[in-house]
């Protein structure tokens, strides 16, 4: 597994951990147009997009990548009021801890935990 660092700082962060078979953009919180370029402009492996929490720091990006690309959004129900995004676009996790987990093509993420912003991740390679 491999974790790339676009940004991280107060004036925006995003990352993208990939398996080798596919991508998991983790937070959009800089212009979507920088996050294409160190994609090398393929978006056809990211299998998703988690956010953390609804601050611009995390969410800067998010409105223009929901309007220029398939990717969805996984976040809190919290999170997902506080940017107004439409059903389609994004699946939430719950705030009541579950065992259910949600696989991305290699990457399966899984809330195991009552705080909000507290996902492990599994390589399921």
């Amino acid at each position: 597994m491999e974790i790339q660092t676009i940004a991280s700082g107060s004036t925006g962060n995003a990352y993208i951990v990939s398996s080798g078979r596919s991508k998991l953009l983790i937070e959009c919180g800089i212009n979507f147009d920088i996050i294409r370029k160190a994609l090398d402009f393929d978006l056809s492996d990211v299998s998703g997009c988690l956010i953390s929490h609804e601050h611009g720091d995390h969410t800067a990006g998010v409105k223009k990548m929901l309007r220029t690309s398939n990717i969805k959004i996984y976040a809190s129900e919290g999170t997902i009021s506080a940017l107004n995004i439409s059903d389609s676009q994004h699946i939430h996790f719950k705030r009541k801890a579950s065992s259910k987990r949600r696989r991305l093509d290699s990457i399966t993420l899984q809330n195991r935990t009552r705080r909000k912003r507290a996902f492990r991740f599994y390589d399921s390679t």
